[in-house]
């Protein structure tokens, strides 16, 4: 079987029912790469090669063939969930995850970043409140660093800056 080559987000979609759909699930840290090879729910082997600064995000359309409309999907994951009670607050927990260089994804009510015991400790110690959600997690921008959240203890590695497209 040959790979599907794909290079770029061509749109989002629409939601409309195709015969043709099939998902490739990625989790959040994997939608920053430029290069892997996956293999989508119905099996097809799939090879990324994406632009410097391009970052998948869930429900890009990234093949439109006449066999495949190929749609990725983000995987959920356990996430920290911030809701700052003042704007004091929301800049304490900024302040505090911004020196962890852990990525966040900051939406009008709500600070999200990855469950981790030193982000969770560093907003205990400010006194800040924090729920644990599984939730989608979508960084808005994440320069030069490569989290490993497989499970493997290789932890993160500093690669090149990079400008990652925001959230629209």
């Amino acid at each position: 079987m040959t790979s599907l080559l794909c290079d770029q987000v061509l749109c989002p979609f629409d939601g409309v029912a195709d015969a043709r759909l099939d998902h490739l699930d990625l989790r959040w840290d994997e939608c920053h790469r430029r290069a892997s090879v996956k293999t989508t729910r119905a099996g097809r082997s799939v090879r990324l090669i994406l632009r410097l600064g391009v970052a998948l995000r869930d429900g890009d359309v990234i093949a439109d063939t006449p066999e495949c409309l190929l749609v990725v999907r983000v995987v959920p994951c356990q996430v920290l969930v911030v809701r700052p009670a003042s704007a004091r607050e929301a800049a304490l927990a900024s302040l505090e995850l911004g020196n962890l260089h852990v990525p966040v994804e900051v939406t009008d009510t709500e600070i999200l970043t990855p469950a981790d015991g030193p982000a969770m400790g560093a907003l205990s110690r400010r006194g800040i409140a924090y729920g644990v959600e599984t939730r989608l997690f979508q960084p808005t921008a994440i320069s030069g660093v490569t989290w490993n959240v497989a499970g493997d203890g290789a932890g993160i590695t500093i690669n090149s800056p990079a400008r990652i497209r925001s959230t629209p």
